[in-house]
């Protein structure tokens, strides 16, 4: 029975045993093993079904099954850190293995004792188990097995610096089973690590997501859930807190439902790291304290020494130095009795600050010199934190000694110059928010104020421009948001104003019902018409005029006379002496001109009935002038102060209508300016800078949509994976621009020998793949030999150079059991292997695509 299986190879098995009336004993045992972490609640149903077929037919032959399935038993107690279980059935499992003379299973449970021990942090019995698995397996003559267990060890071994252990294993793995996704994955977790441990985020991430996938693969889900929640450590060390709690959310979608202790205890963590990052250190603590509780069972594993260690970091933090010293005493011992000697440094910095905060400053002063003293050389972080905490103690603590031989003016800035002319030798190196804080505090502890403003003004430009990175992908929501939040709180301020006001005239239930009609409205027009309405059933309204503002002229928009559209007049400056309507606007009050009978008006339009009492009355919301509204009446003496009170609050109603109205137009511009600017972005993130392809994120998401189209319609999908033939030599002989040129070329000829459905992605490097919705096997061999010919034919003229192209095409189909796209795309890569093999410039088929093609 093969150790680890690929994700397709169980899926087959799965239908195959699920499907069948009776499934074999062995069939159940072998499904129950392949799925052991993938499905737990599955396993354990299989090994139910399984006792009961083989307690019916009982043999004494068959104890290497029943020890297969207490092996079985075994894990799936120790990834719920049930380790007494775990142990009592690792006892069941090897006297099985040892009475059926079975030692390829004696190896088994020598590899499952090496993890029962790592996560109970007994080292020597961890190496013990490895050498005896080894040995077992070497007996057994089961070569891959051999090297699983050098790849755990190189695992164990990777947070300890152990290179040349894990160069040995990738060697070994990559020349003897390349592609196998347990020992890949294993790989690249471990190097993942390294990378991260040397600060080298980016390419951690990278390693971690995959080993993700390598791992998902060969059903190892404790480690993938650990590359997940890894992966996000790295860009949260970038300050990517988002990606950082994306990989946390997809994490925990594993984890819970399987309630495994190291994982969810490990996601909690990453959790906590968000919120610190943040400065949520109420939500960090608790997540913290979660993560340590369902860690217990595993209190000298390294994980909980790093969560217990980071709890009283965030505690110490929320200035509770009593408890931070009680976590970080908890978090040393673990580490001692776990043998974790790369975090002790760490965990008695923090007891170092703890003291200083609880007024030892010469405690603290000695611990944190002595940490210094003894990472001095070879653990650079720690050095780095020992001698930060010194420096901070010191200004906690100013009358304690310096060195004899400083110069500095204080101990602490002694100090501090130290670690600053070593730091400045690394490269790319720019001082952090931390170190430049505890200067200018050191500094203004020295007396001079100009050196702290100094180093003040050179922290705030270093959160400022990591400030900055963090906003520029929150502007485009935040100023949407903003805008309609501005408009919002406008327009309730002026409806408390008013409902003010109207309590106050003494006529609220008539002007409530006109101003819920006139603002129940956007449309200007129908803003005008209910206004001319209402003014005319509560006032004598012969004529009524709105003008609005305009570049400092008042437009005439709306004019009724008698109940009907007159000439409209016309524009007014607001700076004309002799028009009332920019009087009002001046002013900002209502305007009363009356005529006596029989004089004209000198503002008269000829060919308009004569009006003898007429008011003017601004448009504002709080300052902001938007017109001019004016009412005419035919009476002399119409407009009394009752009159002018109801005109005073339908022309504020108005205003408010109509500034909701403008305030609406302009936001609806600006969110459809957002609308578009958001699609734009989307477009671009969707491609390839370089080649205008499609990208890999969007090749992903993208197929995810065909599967269930394909699917639902039973029909084909074809992947074809092109790889540009000796593009390395191009890129030295020509240079990078040459390739850039090569891969453009190639991207055009792609481009061509497609329909307009199928999808042309950029995969990576030189990789390009295609996406054939509804192709089968065949017709796909015949696109891909198309795309081949095509490139052969054209010529790459860059510069002064020019050469012909090839490229290797690796051709593969969808299956309908396989939800996602992952696994065509890795048979297809598999062929392109063999295109290479087979001297580049060819194309070839995955085994199930040729199959089909022979049926």
């Amino acid at each position: 029975m093969k150790l680890y299986a690929p994700r397709a190879q169980v899926l087959a098995l799965r239908a195959e045993t699920l499907a069948a009336k009776e499934p074999a004993p062995a069939a159940l045992l072998e499904l129950a093993w392949h799925v052991r972490q993938e499905e737990p609640q599955l396993a354990m149903r299989l090994l139910a079904q399984l006792e009961n077929t083989l307690h019916e037919a009982y043999d004494p032959s068959q104890s290497s099954m029943h020890a297969r399935a207490a092996l079985i038993r075994a894990e799936l107690a120790w990834l719920t850190a049930d380790f007494a279980e775990a142990e009592y059935q690792l006892t069941v499992a090897t006297a099985g293995f040892v009475a059926a003379e079975d030692e390829e299973g004696q190896g088994d449970t020598w590899l499952l004792g090496s993890r029962l021990a790592h996560d109970q942090s007994q080292i020597e019995r961890r190496e013990h188990a490895l050498a005896e698995a080894q040995r077992y397996y070497r007996r057994a003559r089961e070569p891959y097995r051999v090297l699983a267990c050098d790849v755990w060890q190189a695992v164990d071994h990777c947070f300890s610096g152990n290179a040349p252990m894990l160069a040995h294993a990738s060697q070994d793995a990559w020349a003897q089973y390349p592609e196998d996704p347990a020992l890949c994955g294993l790989i690249c977790y471990a190097r993942a690590q390294f990378d991260f441990l040397s600060g080298d985020y980016v390419e951690a991430h990278m390693a971690f997501e995959e080993g993700e996938r390598y791992l998902q693969d060969a059903g190892l889900m404790r480690m993938m859930i650990s590359c997940i929640v890894n992966a996000g450590g790295g860009m949260g060390n970038l300050g990517d807190f988002e990606t950082q709690a994306l990989c946390v959310e997809r994490a925990l979608t594993h984890a819970r439902p399987r309630g495994w202790p190291q994982a969810m205890g490990g996601c909690l963590y990453s959790l906590g790291d968000v919120y610190n990052a943040l400065g949520r250190f109420d939500a960090a603590r608790t997540a913290a304290l979660e993560a340590r509780q369902w860690l217990l069972p595993m209190n000298r594993s390294r994980i909980f020494v790093a969560v217990v260690t980071f709890l009283a970091e965030v505690t110490l933090r929320l200035d509770l130095p009593e408890e931070a010293h009680a976590e970080f005493e908890e978090a040393r011992l673990a580490a001692e009795e776990g043998n974790q000697p790369e975090l002790l440094g760490r965990i008695r910095v923090g007891l170092a600050c703890c003291l200083s905060a609880l007024g030892q400053g010469a405690s603290a002063l000695a611990m944190a010199h002595q940490v210094a003293q003894d990472s001095e050389g070879f653990d650079h972080i720690t050095n780095q934190m020992a001698r930060m905490a010194i420096a901070r103690i010191l200004v906690q603590n100013p009358d304690l000694p310096g060195p004899p031989e400083m110069q500095a003016p204080t101990p602490a800035l002694h100090y501090l110059d130290e670690l600053w002319q070593t730091q400045c030798h690394v490269p790319q190196w720019s001082p952090e928010d931390d170190l430049l804080k505890i200067y200018a505090e050191a500094w203004e502890q020295a007396g001079s104020i100009a050196e702290s403003l100094r180093y003040e003004r050179m922290r705030i430009a270093a959160l400022n421009e990591e400030n900055t990175r963090r906003a520029t992908r929150q502007i485009a929501a935040t100023s949407a948001r903003h805008e309609a939040e501005t408009a919002r709180i406008e327009a309730e301020h002026q409806r408390q104003l008013l409902a003010t006001e109207r309590k106050r005239l003494g006529i609220l239930e008539s002007l409530g019902r006109i101003g819920q009609e006139i603002t129940a409205t956007l449309d200007p027009q129908d803003i005008f018409d209910t206004l001319a309405r209402h003014a005319g059933a509560m006032l004598d309204v012969a004529g009524l005029r709105v003008w609005l503002l305009q570049d400092d002229v008042l437009v005439p928009t709306y004019t009724l006379e008698g109940g009907n559209a007159v000439t409209m007049g016309r524009d007014v400056p607001l700076d004309d002496p002799a028009a009332n309507s920019a009087r009002a606007a001046r002013e900002g009050h209502e305007i009363l001109v009356e005529t006596e009978p029989g004089q004209v008006s000198a503002t008269h339009i000829p060919g308009t009935r004569h009006m003898y009492s007429s008011l003017f009355g601004p448009l504002m919301v709080g300052t902001r002038l938007l017109g001019v509204i004016s009412i005419q009446s035919a009476r002399p003496h119409a407009y009394g102060e009752l009159e002018r009170l109801v005109f005073r609050n339908i022309a504020a109603y108005s205003a408010i209508a109509l500034g909701n109205a403008l305030n609406y137009r302009m936001l609806s511009v600006s969110h459809h300016k957002l609308v578009e600017a958001q699609a734009e972005l989307e477009r671009h993130a969707s491609l390839d800078a370089l080649t205008g392809l499609h990208n890999r994120r969007h090749l992903m998401l993208t197929a995810t949509e065909h599967i269930e189209r394909a699917r639902n319609a039973s029909q084909s999908l074809a992947v074809l994976m092109v790889d540009i033939d000796h593009f390395k030599p191009i890129n030295d002989t020509y240079g990078h621009a040459a390739g850039d040129e090569a891969l453009r070329v190639t991207a055009d000829v792609l481009r061509s020998c497609v329909r307009p459905g199928d999808i042309v992605a950029r995969f990576g490097g030189e990789e390009i793949v295609v996406l054939l919705p509804d192709t089968p096997a065949a017709l796909a061999l015949n696109v891909a030999e198309r795309v081949r010919v095509a490139i052969c034919a054209n010529t790459v003229e860059f510069e002064h150079a020019r050469f012909n192209l090839t490229v290797s095409i690796g051709v593969a189909t969808w299956q309908a059991y396989e939800s996602r796209i992952d696994d065509a795309l890795r048979r297809a890569d598999q062929a392109l292997y063999h295109a290479k093999a087979h001297g580049r410039n060819v194309v070839k088929m995955d085994l199930i695509a040729a199959t089909e093609i022979d049926h």
